[in-house]
């Protein structure tokens, strides 16, 4: 049986948000980033991106953008090798 051992990126990001009350209309008129667009990234339709990263930063200052590309890329590795398994 193979299984996924990471959490996706935008679950953990939202789950941030929600703790500090930042939807995404907040995160969009804090940071100006198209509100449609962050809403896809936290659906994990549309991939955390630098710009994501460093604006989930601004917002929440004690996470560095840093942690969630590198999370983000340990994510998608884990998807490659899942996919590779299969």
């Amino acid at each position: 049986m193979s299984h996924l051992p990471l959490i996706p990126t935008e679950i953990i990001i939202k789950e941030y948000l929600d703790e500090y009350n930042i939807t995404a209309k907040i995160f969009s008129d804090s940071t100006g980033m198209n509100e449609i667009y962050i809403t896809e990234v936290l659906k994990g339709k549309s991939p955390v991106t630098e710009e994501f990263a460093s604006n989930v930063q601004r917002l929440i200052p004690s996470v560095k953008a840093e942690y969630w590309l590198n999370y983000e890329t340990k994510y998608q590795r884990a998807l490659q090798r899942h996919k590779d398994i299969k």
